[in-house]
């Protein structure tokens, strides 16, 4: 492609082929200044670009190029997705705060989710995975689960008084403008955030508010909910048993705080090798065909994923189990118990066997039946024998 370029198509080509899809008033010449945000990722690129100035100049043209046609193409069901990140891109924070607005009537009282979390925080306390740490390692991961919290995405960032602004006898009625209106004002705010950087918390927040995923800082040490997830079906809120939404929500969360726990790089290969390395080996030798041969040829961030998601599901049922303890005295405890059980696990089942959340069914099957196959309470509940399935035994117990 680059040769391509470099034979058949000059700078000035791209050139003209930019100020084509331009309004009249808004053509860029080869003495226009650009501007570029994250200058540091593309710094090497640019420098190696210098040393041919029409390639340069057709490299910085093709970006201006995607730039300008992401307004052209939009898919339907990325419109609104798409429309909040050109807003972050201009007018931050005011869109965390429109999105709040928006999403505050579909959502879960945010007490729901703050309970869930705090007690898979409080049992998790209990179970962290420290073996096979050193000694200061061992200290950070305490410290840092002692002290990791919630953000459920709620906007408290506070409006800056002088941030970007469309002013009004710049509008047009033509949605032709709009590529030029959002230009301008893209410009302004890169210019107003070099004398006012937003924060760290801000910068990170405002990177995963638009996300349908859990996620961990470790900067801020705080675990990420988005507004997709605090939603029916996926959270309820205090007037459904607990088991509903710790079978979705909970183990999301439970994954992340597994995160704040990990190692840091000195001794991780050490901490992966007596835990992760250990169930591995376990599941590769397992007497289920199908996961034995999957194990075997799995890399590692991929084992990993499964273990962290294993040890979520067992730190969640132990969570149910003892908010149940209280009831064991009742008539109809077995009963009620097997049921809440049964509840936990096919609602487990449906976030990672759910076709809307993953087309990848070997992925898929992997997520569900390995974390499943190592819960003896799901062939308890269920009231079908473990050696049925083949495993025989459980490769993965709490600390």
């Amino acid at each position: 492609m680059v040769a391509f370029m470099k034979n058949y198509i000059t700078g000035n080509d791209w050139l003209d082929f930019v100020n084509s899809l331009l309004p009249a008033s808004s053509k860029i010449r080869n003495t226009s200044a650009l501007l570029v945000t994250e200058m540091d990722v593309v710094r090497k690129v640019v420098d190696e670009l210098r040393k041919n100035y029409d390639l340069g100049v057709t490299y910085m043209l093709v970006h201006i190029a995607v730039e300008i046609g992401r307004f052209y193409h939009i898919p339907h069901s990325r419109v609104t997705t798409a429309c909040l990140q050109l807003a972050d891109e201009i007018l931050p924070p005011v869109w965390s705060r429109v999105l709040n607005n928006l999403t505050i009537p579909l959502t879960a009282d945010p007490s729901r989710a703050d309970q869930i979390f705090h007690k898979v925080h409080e049992v998790f306390s209990k179970h962290a995975l420290k073996f096979g740490m050193s000694e200061d390692d061992e200290d950070l991961s305490s410290f840092l689960i002692a002290n990791v919290s919630l953000r459920t995405h709620s906007s408290t960032m506070n409006t800056l008084q002088n941030h970007s602004v469309w002013r009004p006898s710049e509008i047009s009625g033509s949605s032709a403008s709009f590529p030029t209106m959002h230009a301008v004002l893209k410009r302004r705010e890169a210019l107003r955030r070099l004398t006012q950087p937003p924060s760290a918390e801000e910068a990170i927040l405002g990177r995963y508010l638009l996300t349908n995923d859990v996620t961990y800082s470790r900067l801020l040490n705080t675990v990420m909910l988005p507004a997709a997830l605090r939603r029916r079906p996926v959270l309820y809120t205090n007037q459904v048993p607990l088991e509903l939404d710790m079978g979705v929500v909970g183990v999301l969360l439970a994954i992340q705080v597994f995160r704040a726990g990990e190692p840091a790089e000195s001794s991780f290969d050490e901490w992966y090798h007596t835990n992760v390395g250990f169930f591995s080996h376990c599941m590769a030798g397992s007497k289920i065909q199908n996961v034995a041969a999957s194990f075997e040829s799995l890399p590692t961030s991929r084992v990993l994923t499964l273990f962290r998601l294993t040890y979520s599901l067992l730190i969640v049922h132990r969570v149910v189990r003892e908010e149940y303890e209280e009831y064991r005295g009742a008539s109809n405890f077995d009963k009620v118990w097997q049921s809440a059980q049964q509840t936990l696990y096919r609602r487990y089942c449906l976030l990672t066997c759910g076709g809307s959340w993953s087309s990848d069914s070997e992925k898929s099957r992997l997520d569900c039946f390995v974390p499943i196959a190592n819960s003896p309470a799901f062939f308890e509940a269920f009231e079908c024998p473990s050696l049925k399935f083949g495993l025989g035994k459980s490769c993965l117990d709490l600390a």
